[in-house]
């Protein structure tokens, strides 16, 4: 994930708004652990249990699929 153009285009352009090379890294670093969590949240039942996502998202929403019927 920090290893792409984009990132790399983030990046020069907070530390041309005004940031330091160290603030923009630390906000790139934050931005990836923030997208790194639910990644990581969501692919543990497909790799533990050989769960496909779509069937683990349908289970989820289940719950509040008959909440709404009633």
């Amino acid at each position: 994930m920090a290893h792409c153009i984009p990132t790399y285009m983030l990046s020069s352009g907070l530390i041309s708004a005004g940031m330091n090379w160290w603030q923009a890294l630390i906000t790139i670093l934050l931005g990836n652990t923030i997208v790194l969590i639910p990644i990581l949240l969501n692919s543990h039942p497909g790799t533990k249990y050989g769960i496909p996502f779509p069937v683990f998202a349908r289970a989820a929403m289940a719950h509040t699929d008959r909440t709404c019927r009633r």
